[in-house]
């Protein structure tokens, strides 16, 4: 009867601890996901807003670079989480952020006489891309999937 007892305490302990392992792995790519979402939307926003002349529409312009500016500056709470989610792809996504910012914000970035900036749209999307890319690598990695 000990021993009946024994075996079901441990059977039960494992798959609590599995449960919540795997729950934290879930969370953890939830994360990740809503991360990669956020650098579709900063995609979107600046191939809309260097796309455009400043001069077009100067109060859509306005809305549109202060979205802009907003979700890139939102996206980089997720700076504090990328050591403990990313491990050693941190320095990779650290450099993309950046580039990612650079690209989306620099230049003539709100300025009156803003023209469409074809360079800047085809950096944006690179940028984006990579980040994405770097992130489902790194998601894949949560579950030891290379």
């Amino acid at each position: 009867m000990a021993t009946v007892i024994v075996t079901v305490f441990l059977t039960a302990l494992t798959a609590y601890l599995a449960q919540n392992y795997f729950a934290t792995l879930s969370a953890r790519a939830a994360h990740m996901r809503d991360h990669v979402e956020e650098f579709s939307k900063i995609e979107s926003l600046a191939v809309e807003y260097w796309s455009n002349r400043s001069a077009d529409d100067v109060n859509k312009d306005k809305v549109l670079s202060a979205r802009l500016l907003g979700a890139v500056t939102a996206s980089s709470f997720f700076s504090s989480e990328a050591t403990r989610l990313l491990g050693n792809l941190e320095e990779e996504y650290i450099e993309l952020d950046v580039a990612v910012y650079d690209a989306a914000t620099g230049g003539d970035f709100q300025a009156a006489d803003r023209d469409p900036d074809p360079a800047r749209v085809t950096e944006v999307i690179k940028c984006c891309t990579e980040m994405r890319n770097l992130l489902r690598r790194a998601s894949c990695r949560l579950y030891w999937a290379r």
